[in-house]
């Protein structure tokens, strides 16, 4: 087992490629999942300085995933905002329409930042069309020409640069900190069998 403190990256390889595979994955994994909680939390405090809260959905709903399947040999998580029917006990508050085409029904629901895409990759406004020119073609495309771009507010890519420095920490600590409980657990079953 590892018991000298690991100062940085290539000292951390060097100690994680002593470890036998099933300790690399197990260990590997809790590293990266705590490096991506760096980075959730970086991109909440994005969304706070950008001031982006308004009912406080989009700051509930930053969350870090694990790639279920990813290429051989590494661990990866994702950072993504969570919305729509993939929000846990996220109830219909009221159906809004009912689709022609497929019969299926639009529904609003509670707390769904279903506008995080809006605010991270921004819109283009359209202006409304006045009662008296309903018109044709030639006053549709006078409507279009007038739309305006709405600028992005980048919470996800802005709070993932600004957290590019505080994962390296973050993964050492976690790797730390499962070699030390790694380390008493394997003392204690000594004592229970009898060495010391």
């Amino acid at each position: 087992m590892v018991d000298n403190v690991v100062t940085g990256l290539p000292q951390l390889s060097k100690e994680f490629g002593e470890l036998s595979q099933q300790i690399q994955k197990q260990t590997g994994r809790r590293m990266v999942a705590a490096g991506a909680g760096h980075a959730v939390k970086s991109v909440k405090r994005t969304i706070k300085s950008k001031g982006l809260v308004k009912s406080g959905a989009l700051l509930r709903n930053v969350v870090k995933q694990r790639d279920r399947r990813p290429p051989q040999g590494q661990i990866r998580y994702g950072i993504k905002v969570r919305h729509g029917k993939h929000i846990k006990a996220n109830k219909v508050s009221k159906t809004l329409a009912k689709r022609r085409l497929t019969g299926g029904k639009s529904a609003q629901r509670k707390n769904d930042p279903y506008y995080w895409r809006f605010l991270e990759l921004g819109w283009q406004t359209t202006p409304k069309r006045s009662i008296k020119n309903k018109g044709g073609i030639a006053a549709r495309r006078r409507r279009v020409s007038k739309r305006t771009r709405v600028q992005p507010k980048r919470f996800l890519r802005g709070g993932w640069v600004m957290s590019q420095l505080g994962i390296e920490p973050e993964m050492i600590k976690a790797f730390q900190k499962d070699m030390a409980k790694r380390r008493s657990n394997h003392g204690k079953q000594m004592i229970k069998w009898g060495y010391r």
